[in-house]
C-alpha cells in the first residue's frame, strides 16, 4: 500500500527525493510548505551500532550541561542588572528634584559666562542616606546618575541664564541707543 501510494505521489506534481539515513532509506515530499515524511519499510529508526547510541547520549548531556551553565551564570548578572537600572533611575530622579534651577539660572544670569563656568566646575554629590543598606553596585549606579543629571540640568539652567542676561542686556542696551539718538 505504502508503494502504491508513493507511486501516486512521484506521479504527481510532486517532487521526490531519496535520502539514506544511517541505511535506511526514507522519502520526503515536498509540496509548498508541507513535508510528508513517509518511511518507505515502515519502521522506526534504528541505530546501526551501539556506539551510535553513545554518541546521541553524550551530545544531549553536554547540551543540556551547557545550557545549565548558562542559566547558573547569567541569572546573577541579569539580576545586577536589574539592580543598576533601578540605581540608575533613582539617582536621576532624586538629582531632578535636589537641583535647585532657580539659582543656577540667577548665577549664570549674574555671574555670565563666569557662572557658567562654576556651573561646569561644580559636582553636586547625592545624600549618604539614600544610600543606606544598598549594594554596591546600586550606590555605584545611583551616584553616577545623580552627578550626571544633576551637572547637566545646572549647566543647563546656567546656560539659560546666561543667554536670557545676554538679550535683555542687549534690547536695553539698543533701546538706550535708540532713545538718545531720537533726542538729539
Amino acid at each position: 500500500m505504502l508503494n502504491s501510494f508513493l507511486q501516486y505521489l512521484s506521479g504527481s506534481r510532486l517532487l521526490r527525493n531519496e535520502f539514506y539515513c544511517r541505511g535506511e532509506a526514507f522519502s520526503f515530499k515536498y509540496e509548498l510548505s508541507v513535508i510528508l515524511v513517509l518511511a518507505e519499510n515502515a519502521s522506526p529508526l534504528r541505530f546501526q551500532r551501539e556506539d551510535d547510541m553513545r554518541k546521541l547520549k553524550s551530545k544531549v548531556f553536554i547540551s543540556i550541561a551547557i545550557l545549565l551553565v548558562f542559566v547558573v551564570f547569567a541569572t546573577p548578572i541579569l539580576a545586577q542588572q536589574g539592580e543598576i537600572m533601578a540605581g540608575r533611575m533613582a539617582g536621576e530622579q532624586a538629582a531632578k528634584a535636589n537641583v535647585n534651577g532657580t539659582m543656577w539660572l540667577a548665577v549664570g544670569c549674574i555671574g555670565g559666562l563666569l557662572g557658567v563656568i562654576i556651573a561646569y566646575i561644580y559636582e553636586p554629590s547625592p545624600s549618604s542616606t539614600m544610600l543606606l543598606g544598598k549594594s554596591p553596585e546600586y550606590v555605584a549606579a545611583y551616584s553616577d546618575a545623580y552627578k550626571m543629571t544633576a551637572k547637566k540640568t545646572q549647566t543647563n539652567k546656567a546656560w539659560t541664564g546666561c543667554i536670557v542676561f545676554t538679550l535683555v542686556y542687549t534690547a536695553v542696551y539698543v533701546l538706550a541707543i535708540a532713545a538718545a539718538n531720537s533726542t538729539t
